[in-house]
């Protein structure tokens, strides 16, 4: 380039994989808004399943209080309410893997 026009500075040549005028490519475009939505989808696989491990500790509140009372360590409490999170979140992936594999009709 400076052979042909010494005042064009090196900075005007696209770098990096990017088009002319620093356009992204379709795939770099594509690729960033499935990361995004990747992003929000497992954002909201948090939250909802927050709000199902809180349901369930609110409706086994008596329990936890009897078992606390009768002698029940803290951690034994949380391990408790942790085991029963985990059946439920093994059980959504199993049903949800098991969707998935089934073909699709209509």
């Amino acid at each position: 380039m400076r052979e042909v026009d010494p005042a064009v500075p090196d900075r005007a040549a696209p770098r990096h994989g990017r088009g002319v005028r620093g356009i992204d490519s379709p795939a770099e475009t594509s690729g960033a808004a499935v990361g995004r939505f990747a992003g929000l989808a497992l954002l909201l696989a948090a939250v909802g399943t927050y709000g199902v491990l809180s349901y369930m500790v609110t409706e086994r509140r008596r329990e936890i209080g009897v078992r606390m009372a009768l002698g029940a360590s803290r951690s034994s409490v949380i391990g408790l309410v942790m085991k029963q999170g985990l059946q439920a979140t093994v059980i959504g992936v199993i049903v949800g893997a098991c969707r998935r594999a089934l073909p699709q009709t209509g």
